[in-house]
């Protein structure tokens, strides 16, 4: 069975409100499998309740792989709402599924009869080909630019220990026309650097998870790596 893999993250910078904050598209009979992540504590717990839509099955959350797949039986629209529950404290994000008809099989075509070749002449001898001079040699391709790649680790403890102490990144080629921004989840822009060196130290902000945009100019053109990062103690 085909099996399509989309990453849902429950914590949302600006909820939209009134609206779907992801669409998803499927096929009829196909399994559609959703990474959480994004949980705001180990301690919290899953659940989603169906809004609308048809039939569907669903093999349960697994907490270890972060996974849950769904299987529609209908064509049809399928909202759901996912929650994180923390100690009684919730966090919905809401998702429609779009799920269209299985395509319909053409029927093969059916075989028809070889036709009975007729007999060809002999062909002619033909004359020897004059020999050609060798072709020149084909320069060597000219080195492509080397792709830059970002380690962006996902929690830091200020503690004043020494030992991941603040949050930075680092490369293997230095990026250009670097940027980075970080958000709290009330979606403010709490620190902003245009140094692809900097170190966030948490600038007395309280532990809990923060959100990053980081932007830089590569051989291909301007790129955006986007993801959270747990400030704990």
């Amino acid at each position: 069975m085909k099996h399509i893999i989309y990453t849902l993250l429950l914590l949302t910078i600006t909820p939209i409100a009134n609206a779907q904050d992801y669409e998803i598209s499927g096929t009829q009979g196909e399994s559609i499998v959703l990474n959480i992540s994004g949980f705001a504590d180990e301690r919290s717990t899953f659940a989603y309740a169906q809004t609308s839509g048809g039939t569907y099955t669903s093999d349960g959350f697994n907490k270890t792989t972060g996974q849950i797949s769904f299987t529609f039986e209908t064509a049809a629209d399928y909202s759901f709402d996912f929650y994180e529950d923390l100690n009684g404290c919730i966090n919905a994000t809401s998702v429609l599924f779009k799920i269209k008809g299985k395509p319909e099989l053409e029927p093969e075509p059916e075989p028809q009869p070889e036709p009975n070749p007729e007999p060809q002449p002999e062909p002619e001898p033909q004359p020897e080909p004059e020999p050609q001079p060798e072709p020149e040699p084909i320069p060597e391709p000219l080195p492509q630019p080397e792709h830059i790649v970002l380690d962006i680790p996902n929690i830091f403890t200020p503690n004043g220990d020494g030992i991941n102490d603040g949050f930075h990144i680092n490369y293997n080629i230095r990026p250009e026309g670097f940027s980075v921004k970080i958000f709290n989840r009330s979606g403010q822009n709490i620190y902003s650097s245009s140094n692809c060196d900097f170190v966030w130290n948490g600038d007395g902000q309280n532990p809990g998870t923060y959100f990053y945009i980081i932007t830089y100019n590569s051989a291909t053109g301007s790129q955006t790596r986007s993801g959270h990062v747990m400030l704990a103690q």
